[in-house]
């Protein structure tokens, strides 16, 4: 490959992370760099009954500890869980996984559990929610993960779901770190709020195109 082919690619690349800094700074001058943890976090709701109860892949715990205290509170009888290694499809390796393990251990019952092996992302992880609902005949889901990833979230799976007759609530994880008005004295909340204020923009200028049918 010559090198104008490699700079040009590399410039096709660099152009939607340019444009995603961009928003990035405008986003944080109009809110304000001290409302940032409300901004990202602002999307959460209470839950309501429904008929599955998503946790998403990632986070420390706190995501499947919540989705845990819906089930036990009647909330929801079957718990997806999304971003398993597509290696471990149908395998012991499935049982590893520390968010299943954390179920089990605690007494869900394994046949009240499903698994998503092919989300590698948020996007993923909302358009493969939405077609694992409508196989199974679900009309409500309480999708949990931690309150800065809310705003996002609620982007994505509003997008996906435009189309759909099925309904989404997002739901936030009760981390002991997360304090909105005060993101920036944690090292784990500053890390998140910077990352998703990136991931936000990012997500505008690579899915901003995309809905489902």
């Amino acid at each position: 490959m010559s090198k104008a082919s490699v700079q040009k690619i590399a410039r096709a690349r660099l152009f939607p992370l340019i444009v995603a800094g961009f928003i990035v700074v405008l986003g944080v001058g109009t809110t304000g760099l001290g409302q940032a943890g409300a901004y990202v976090s602002a999307a959460g709701t209470a839950p309501d009954a429904a008929d599955l109860i998503v946790v998403l892949g990632g986070g420390r715990g706190t995501r499947v500890d919540r989705a845990k205290q819906l089930f036990d509170s009647g909330h929801a009888e079957i718990i997806l869980v999304t971003g398993l290694n597509t290696k471990s499809a149908g395998s012991a390796h499935t049982i590893a996984d520390k968010r299943v393990r954390y179920l089990l251990d605690r007494g869900v019952p394994a046949a009240a559990i499903r698994f998503d092996y092919r989300s590698a992302n948020s996007y993923e992880e909302a358009h493969n929610t939405r077609a694992f609902m409508e196989e199974q005949g679900l009309h409500r889901a309480l999708v949990v993960s931690d309150p800065p990833h809310m705003r996002r979230l609620a982007w994505v799976w509003e997008r996906v779901f435009a189309s759909s007759n099925a309904q989404v609530t997002l739901v936030p994880s009760r981390p002991h770190w997360w304090n909105a008005e005060h993101w920036w004295n944690n090292l784990e909340s500053a890390g998140f709020v910077v990352s998703e204020l990136i991931k936000i923009a990012y997500y505008h200028v690579r899915y901003g195109e995309t809905q489902s049918a």
